[in-house]
């Protein structure tokens, strides 16, 4: 949590120190990524089941069940994950179109560090008077601009090619951030349960690959 708020308001010298730190991308899951998304999600289902969730600008508050919470804490758990995998994969072979070649493990870490802002909107988003697409928004704005510092300093693309990179690779994680949000809210409301075994083991096969 505190290297995501530092990447926040102190990008360049928190990129610096991810850079020299030489992380490796099973590190950086361990350590970075996965506690913020147990303590981010965990807070926010938590906050579910005590506050309720506001459905409308409106100020309405719905209660959720705690067997609803769970799931859609799960949900949102495995959803965010293949952003970031998947995220990734994307990122390789986009970079690649643009005769940029680039390891996966480079790819997640990237992605790993710049889109902590989102699950900080998750913990924005507890607080059950605040509209959940205003905290996703906030978020995925500010993952974009950590993105924005990082993606040239991990990747080291050739200068002709960065801004290409960027504004792609930003719009199709943006696309697949919001569907990942959707679905889980989808959840939540009750709409729909997702295969969550199956989504496991896609995510599985896209690490082995």
């Amino acid at each position: 949590m505190i290297t995501a708020l530092l990447l926040i308001f102190e990008p360049v010298d928190t990129w610096d120190k991810i850079i020299k730190a030489e992380r490796k991308p099973v590190t950086v899951f361990f350590v970075h990524l996965l506690p913020m998304m147990l303590i981010a999600l965990g807070f926010e289902a938590f906050s579910l089941v005590h506050w309720g969730e506001s459905r409308s600008l409106s100020g309405s508050i719905t209660p959720v069940s705690p067997q609803r919470a769970q799931d859609y804490g799960i949900a949102q758990f495995v959803l965010l994950l293949v952003v970031i995998f998947l995220g990734a994969r994307i990122l390789q072979k986009l970079a690649q179109s643009f005769h940029s070649v680039h390891t996966y493990g480079q790819c997640f870490i990237t992605l790993a560090y710049s889109l902590s802002p989102l699950f900080l909107g998750r913990v924005l988003d507890a607080w059950y008077f605040i509209e959940t697409w205003v905290c996703w928004a906030l978020g995925a704005t500010l993952s974009i601009a950590v993105l924005y510092q990082g993606l040239p300093r991990i990747l080291m693309p050739d200068p002709t090619v960065a801004l290409g990179i960027y504004i792609v690779s930003s719009v199709l994680i943006l696309i697949l951030a919001a569907a990942a949000h959707y679905l889980a809210l989808l959840v939540l409301h009750g709409y729909i349960q997702l295969p969550i075994p199956a989504i496991a083991r896609t995510l599985s096969s896209l690490v082995a690959t």
